[in-house]
């Protein structure tokens, strides 16, 4: 791709999506750097929360527009997380990010409405790929 495209894609992120509020679940801290690094060229509120208890007391006083969560958190597993997100936020697009894309999350994802996932490490073309699918269904 060239300068001039990446550019104007640029651009377009910025008039569609520039007010969108992100919400990224992510207890590794250089990783949640990393995606607030990359989004804040695009997006005005990203948001990362480091713990499970954090995300929910996040969810409760105010709404996002997606959510990016890893699949595994300490004192609670990733998909018990998506349970409790989806009784307080039922209808904001959930993007799952792990190393392990094992089977039996891969079920459970499906089961619970996620609406995507990523297998770490991802590149920013694929983040923002999936980041423009989910915002625009």
């Amino acid at each position: 791709m060239s300068v001039a495209e990446k550019n104007k894609i640029d651009e377009v992120w910025k008039k569609i999506f520039y007010k969108k509020r992100i919400l990224i679940i992510e207890d590794e801290p250089g990783l949640g750097q990393a995606l607030i690094s990359v989004l804040e060229k695009y997006l005005d509120q990203v948001e990362v929360a480091k713990t499970s208890r954090s995300a929910l007391n996040r969810l409760s006083r105010r709404s996002f527009d997606l959510i990016i969560s890893d699949i595994i958190h300490p004192k609670i597993e990733g998909i018990e997380l998506m349970k409790k997100i989806k009784d307080r936020a039922d209808g904001t697009p959930i993007i799952l990010m792990t190393y392990h894309p094992a089977v039996r999350h891969t079920f459970e994802v499906l089961h619970y409405h996620v609406d995507d996932y990523l297998i770490k490490p991802f590149n920013e073309e694929q983040l923002t790929a999936i980041i423009l699918k989910a915002l625009l269904e």
